[in-house]
Formats: structure tokens, C-alpha cells, sequence
């Protein structure tokens, strides 16, 4: 399940530095073509279009490096999903909010659809039960039993016959055979009992490791899109600046790598923040990793296009 749902990430994430690799081709073309139209009418040296021109090149082997790293992202997932998968598209599961970060709010959904903390449950209930039993077959039991019967002769001397019998029953020479039966039952059901303790103990420890785990992706997402919009104001700035003459090629193309820095980053977090959601999801019970499955097996229906932005 896990490896489900990391491979997942890891190609959501691979989607979205795709995404961004081909945002920065786009950008460094249209820089390319605005040097060199500037270069023709001899306002800057062919040396800054040389420049812009290695760097939108590195910008086409960035793209195509990513490209095959979400193939390869997606040829993951699909050995693990056994159906093929085109594309990454967001699951619903995610589309809701989260329950929250108080650890206590997931840790109740946890106890409420973990199938293994039910089966425990119902196993030390059964048990219980059959102590309860044991027990009560030491006591005496009272039966009532009764007849009745219509007697018709050939002298119509019909009669009417009734009978009714109370009795106890007390086991007095059984063994001790109750008695063991009920240690053996309360015995079990001990055992069991401590099994669902530690059991849930252990989900307790997971579940707070998973809130925190969630509730630091969220901030890394929040911190990375902010740093992502200062980088992507400074690289408009910087363009308006470059137009106007006030700056070099090479401001401008470090501007850009600036920019293209806080994209990734900001893809990385939001791929965490998605593996950190669906663990959190599945360790409550819910089966986040058949939804990965019947939604990725679909993929090959929708448009190739997803994966590229």
C-alpha cells in the first residue's frame, strides 16, 4: 500500500516538474527571440543571443530529462497498479479537505474504520460471550414441561388428561468441566484484548506521525508559494527591466533561474503534501490505495495531454 502511494507522488511530482521544465522552454524561447531581435538592430552584442540560446538548450535537455522521468514515474505505478496508465490525475479522495491536524480527530477515524481493530473487537466480544456461557452452565437450570391429551372410547367417556412437570437441574459431579471452560474463554479474550490494545497503540503512533507529517507539507507548500510568487514577480520585474535596458542578459537569465528553482520546489511540496494526505487517509482504514488503482487503471481514457500540464 505504501509503495502505492509513494509511486503515486512520485509521478504527480514528476507531472508537475514536467509542467514547469516546459514553462521555463516556453519563457527562454520568447527571451531568445526578444535578444536576437534586439541584437539585429545592433542594441546588444550577438554574444548576450549566444548566451540566451545556451541557456534556452539547457532549458530543451532540462524538459526532455523530465519528461522521461515521469514516464518512468508513470511505468512504476503501473507495474504496481497491473493496468496501464497514461496519465496522473488528481484522485477524489483528495479533492475534500482534510479532517483537520488534531491527531485525536484522526486517530478517532482510525479506530472507527481500521477492518483489524474490528476484527479484534469482535473476537474479544465473542469470547466474552462464551464465558458468559460457561459460566452460567454451573448454575441450576429449571425446566417446566407438560402434556395434554383427548381420550375419545366407545362408551363417550371421553377424557381430557393433563400433565405438568417442574424440574431443576444442578451439576453437581461435573468436573470442574464449567469452570475450565470459562478460564479457557476468559483467558482468550485477554489475550485478544491485549492484541487490540497494542494494536491500537501502535495505529496511535502512526497516525501522530502522519498528522505531523501532513500538517509540515501543508507549511512547505505554504512557504514554497510564497517563495514561488516572489520569484515569479522578480522575473517579471526583471523582463520590464531587461526591455528598458536597465539590466544585462545575465540578470535576466538568473532571474529566470530563480524562478524555475521555485517552481520545483514548490512541485516537490505539493507531491509531498499528496503522499503525506493519502498515507494519513489510508492508515484511518480508507482504501485510498484501490482508489489509486480504479482511478490510474482509467488513465489510458483520458487525454495523454495531463501529464505535459
Amino acid at each position: 500500500e505504501r509503495a502505492t502511494i509513494e509511486a503515486y507522488a512520485g509521478a504527480v511530482a514528476a507531472a508537475r516538474l514536467t509542467q514547469a521544465a516546459a514553462k521555463q522552454v516556453e519563457e527562454l524561447d520568447s527571451v531568445v527571440a526578444q535578444v536576437g531581435a534586439l541584437v539585429d538592430q545592433q542594441q546588444l552584442p550577438e554574444a548576450d543571443r549566444l548566451q540566451a540560446q545556451a541557456a534556452a538548450a539547457q532549458a530543451h535537455l532540462a524538459l526532455i530529462d523530465a519528461q522521461a522521468r515521469a514516464a518512468r514515474a508513470l511505468a512504476g505505478l503501473e507495474e504496481l497498479v497491473g493496468e496501464p496508465v497514461g496519465a496522473v490525475a488528481p484522485l477524489p479522495v483528495l479533492a475534500a479537505p482534510p479532517a483537520g491536524i488534531e491527531a485525536e480527530v484522526w486517530v478517532a477515524r482510525a479506530a472507527a474504520g481500521r477492518p483489524e481493530l474490528a476484527a479484534l473487537r469482535d473476537q474479544v466480544a465473542a469470547l466474552t460471550a462464551r464465558g458468559a456461557a460457561a459460566r452460567a452452565g454451573r448454575r441450576p437450570s429449571l425446566f417446566l414441561t407438560g402434556s395434554a391429551s383427548h381420550v375419545e372410547d366407545d362408551f363417550q367417556l371421553h377424557q381430557n388428561n393433563a400433565e405438568a412437570q417442574v424440574a431443576v437441574r444442578v451439576p453437581l459431579f461435573e468436573g470442574g468441566l464449567s469452570r475450565a471452560r470459562e478460564t479457557e474463554q476468559a483467558a482468550a479474550a485477554t489475550r485478544v484484548a491485549a492484541e487490540l490494545d497494542s494494536l491500537f497503540r501502535q495505529i496511535r503512533r502512526e497516525v501522530a506521525d502522519g498528522v505531523t507529517r501532513l500538517g509540515a507539507a501543508g507549511a512547505a507548500v505554504v512557504a514554497s508559494q510564497a517563495a514561488c510568487g516572489a520569484a515569479e514577480e522578480a522575473l517579471r520585474q526583471a523582463d520590464l527591466r531587461y526591455r528598458e535596458g536597465l539590466i544585462s542578459n545575465r540578470e535576466l537569465l538568473d532571474a529566470e533561474a530563480v524562478a524555475v528553482a521555485a517552481r520545483q520546489r514548490l512541485a516537490v511540496a505539493e507531491a509531498e503534501q499528496v503522499a503525506a494526505r493519502l498515507a494519513l487517509e489510508n492508515l484511518t482504514g480508507r482504501d485510498v490505495t484501490a482508489a489509486v488503482t480504479a482511478h490510474e487503471a482509467a488513465a489510458p481514457a483520458r487525454a495523454k495531454e495531463r501529464v505535459d500540464g
